[in-house]
């Protein structure tokens, strides 16, 4: 069926409409990582560093962005539901919500460099 030259026109601009959509759909659809950064400037940025580089204000504390590849993602997120436990006594134990710990990653993840 032959349509008419305004739909012939229409249609192919509307497809390109959508599919230029599709990547703030999909990104919007998941963890946040610009509130997993808001999360770590509150909880962390006093001893590490959150920046993709720098050194952290306290010289014994990894850089954050050097912790996404020391740990699997499954246990990474599994520590800092439960709260990050670490040897030194100076850190203090910090617990995060899930949607909180989900925005962690994806920040740690964007450091990390999608890796």
């Amino acid at each position: 069926m032959a349509g008419t030259a305004r739909e012939k026109f229409l249609l192919p601009l509307a497809l390109v409409a959508t599919l230029a959509a599709a990547p703030a759909v999909a990104q919007s659809a998941g963890p946040d990582a610009g509130r997993g950064r808001d999360v770590l400037q509150e909880k962390c940025a006093r001893c590490h560093n959150i920046a993709p580089a720098g050194e952290s204000p306290m010289p014994a504390a990894p850089a954050l962005r050097d912790i996404y590849g020391r740990f699997a993602p499954a246990d990474l997120r599994a520590m800092l539901l439960q709260g990050m436990v670490s040897r030194h006594k100076e850190m203090p134990q910090i617990e995060m919500t899930p949607e909180d710990a989900d925005a962690v990653m994806a920040y740690l993840y964007r450091l990390a460099g999608g890796r």
